[in-house]
């Protein structure tokens, strides 16, 4: 046994020394320096979505990956310089692997944020991989910002952009920009009350209007264009804010929005007033066409009648209706009994997306469900709910492979089945299926 200790004893030393050479070389290299020669050294990297069809997308960056929706930005993520090989790829509806862009070495350098621009479309893919150095914060000048621009639209060739301050007018813009391009780092004044405007080039028609935003002191922010998908879409287009806090577009201001009106409550007839909105009656079951409606937080009025009597208010309900998008104010039987109705609004999409349906779910009733999703020969039991313990919510918009799908709400111990509907999904549709307080499932599509 002490044998063995002792044979132990001397590996053990045996491995501490040559531990040590590797490190240190027992002192032999005078040379080494045990502050610098270890050091990490990073960079950084972040991912654009600007294609207009693209479904939600995977980046596989070495051995990381980044899911990045259009149209969205992810966050800079730190790297080791190094090189890197990267591929841009997301699963099919038949449940393969497509790849529409890949590369190799890519360089992460020191102190250096890389940008991957993804444009163009899915079928033809545009990557553009844009470096920026980042300079401390102490050392970035206290009276500047800097920002660039990329554009991926489809309906514009060429811009002009331009950056005023509050009610100040077009003159002279910033800068012009092509479709599929990117500009150098501009170096402008930060401010509290910018104004970032669109137009098409060489005119005064405004495509896009962001309203007062605030332009930071000492940041480096990009400013992306890409396509409208909202109320006369042709007429404007959209823009990235990578700072932006819920990395969602810039609401336009100079574009309206529409709503309209579901009664999907036991009321024959319900209207809806506030604002600019007047939806007149709408029956029981039925949706209104799409009205323009005032953007921003407002109250709207919801009033009903049965056959033969005077409309009478049965619910205020504040909403905030985001400029520039169309929505559905749904109106059901209020589960709670405290009122005669209450009503939700939801997101209504009409973006075309590449191999892929567009799907969200209501449930209006006041039962807490779950929710499945079945395809093939999927049974409940052995599969997972798409949505569990749902109550009285909606879901967001989620894209969903095509083809045919059985849609079961049970309640939440599954042990009694509340409603079932069956639909085709097709590429470039988006499906709400919504369930009422009567166990009703109405489906629409936009």
């Amino acid at each position: 046994m002490y044998e063995n200790l002792y044979a132990r004893s001397i590996q053990s030393t045996t491995l501490l020394c040559l531990v040590s050479m590797l490190l240190a070389s027992c002192g032999s290299d005078p040379g080494y320096n045990a502050r610098e020669d270890f050091i990490r050294t990073e960079g950084a990297v972040q991912f654009v979505n600007l294609m207009p069809d693209s479904p939600e997308v995977t980046i596989i960056h070495e051995l990381n990956q980044n899911q990045v929706s259009f149209p969205f930005v992810t966050s800079p993520e730190p790297r080791v310089v190094d090189r890197y090989d990267w591929e841009i790829a997301y699963l099919g509806s038949s449940n393969n692997r497509v790849t529409i862009a890949e590369g190799e070495n890519q360089q992460i350098s020191e102190n250096v944020l890389s940008t991957f621009l993804i444009g163009g479309s899915i079928a033809q893919p545009n990557v553009q991989v844009v470096d920026h150095a980042l300079l401390p914060i102490e050392e970035r000048p206290e009276d500047e910002a800097s920002i660039w621009f990329a554009s991926n639209l489809s309906q514009y060739s060429m811009v002009d952009i331009y950056l005023t301050r509050g009610d100040q007018g077009l003159e002279s813009p910033l800068l012009s920009l092509t479709s599929g391009t990117f500009t150098a780092l501009v170096t402008v004044l930060p401010a509290a009350d910018s104004r970032l405007r669109i137009t098409r080039a060489a005119t005064d028609e405004v495509l896009f209007d962001s309203g007062t935003i605030s332009i930071g002191a000492q940041t480096l922010e990009l400013f992306a264009l890409v396509d409208d998908f909202g109320p006369d879409a042709s007429e404007h287009v959209n823009v990235i804010r990578t700072l932006s806090t819920a990395r969602t577009t810039i609401p336009d201001v100079s574009q309206e929005n529409r709503l309209r009106v579901a009664n999907l409550s036991t009321t024959p007839a319900i209207a809806v007033t506030g604002g600019s909105l007047s939806s007149g009656d709408v029956a029981r079951g039925d949706r209104s066409s799409y009205l323009v409606a005032s953007a921003g937080t407002q109250t709207l009025n919801v009033s009903g009648n049965a056959e033969g009597e005077d409309p009478v208010l049965l619910e205020e309900k504040a909403v905030n209706l985001p400029a520039g998008t169309y929505g559905t104010l749904l109106i059901f039987d209020d589960p709670s009994g405290d009122s005669p109705v209450t009503s939700v609004t939801i997101r209504d999409q009409y973006r075309q997306v590449e191999d892929r349906a567009l799907f969200q779910f209501v449930n209006g009733s006041g039962e807490l469900i779950d929710f499945f999703a079945l395809r093939g020969g999927e049974s409940q039991t052995n599969t997972a709910p798409a949505f569990n313990d749902i109550g009285f919510n909606t879901s967001t918009i989620v894209e969903v492979p095509t083809g045919e799908v059985r849609f079961i709400a049970t309640n939440s111990t599954q042990e009694e089945t509340l409603a079932e509907a069956q639909l085709t999904l097709t590429e470039g549709n988006t499906y709400t299926v919504v369930m009422d307080t009567e166990g009703v499932i109405y489906t629409f599509v936009n």
